[in-house]
């Protein structure tokens, strides 16, 4: 097989970034299918790239891990969702919802951060932004539809979730505090009654 040019590989990726976290609509349940079929066939050629290699160490995976079994017996829809999830420049963090069956979403980009909210039907998050995302094994789906076309963007490797109130995001750990960066992101993910981490530091 021929290697895949970097640059190109990386204007590819790169094309297929959502501008922003809005979609024009909710993609279809058929469309949604579909994309989850793709994706599943992009994944061997997206490690090939180098761009989605799994850094995660052994702890790290033991703690994404523990936050999935721990909510899987508190709220088994939401729980494969949790955690950090990783792109090229650019991470989505979901966390537990106060109401049963919800997500809080943190979206960190390059030179900014966002906070949406998301709830699951039939195996998928539907976010209030018109995003819907699925995951795949160790990778997860954004699906958006940008002038009346359908498409997706992969992050892929969670890791454990990290408080934003507290400490710094992955995306953002050259920087100083998470809370001083986005304090409007930090004051949604407080008012609206996110859990951050485990179930038992929220009880």
């Amino acid at each position: 097989m021929r290697p895949i040019p970097f640059l190109s590989t990386l204007a590819i990726l790169l094309m297929s970034i959502p501008a922003g976290a809005q979609s024009e609509r909710y993609p279809t349940h058929t469309e949604i299918e579909a994309l989850a079929q793709q994706m599943q066939q992009n994944i061997p050629k997206l490690l090939e790239t180098g761009f989605y290699t799994d850094r995660r160490t052994s702890e790290e995976l033991q703690q994404r891990e523990a936050l999935v079994d721990a909510w899987t017996e508190i709220d088994a829809a939401i729980a494969p969702f949790l955690g950090e999830w990783f792109a090229i420049e650019e991470s989505l963090a979901i966390f537990p919802a106060a109401t049963p069956g919800e997500v809080c979403i943190i979206d960190n980009y390059l030179g900014g951060s966002e906070f949406y909210l998301g709830k699951v039907v039939d195996g998928s998050v539907y976010t209030d932004t018109n995003l819907v995302f699925f995951v795949e094994g160790d990778f997860l789906g954004s699906v958006f539809v940008s002038q009346n076309e359908v498409d997706f963007y992969e992050y892929a490797h969670p890791r454990a979730l990290i408080d934003p109130e507290t400490s710094p995001l992955h995306i953002d750990s050259v920087a100083s505090a998470f809370a001083e960066n986005y304090p409007d992101v930090v004051e949604q993910f407080q008012t609206t009654g996110c859990l951050p981490g485990l179930p038992e530091q929220n009880s």
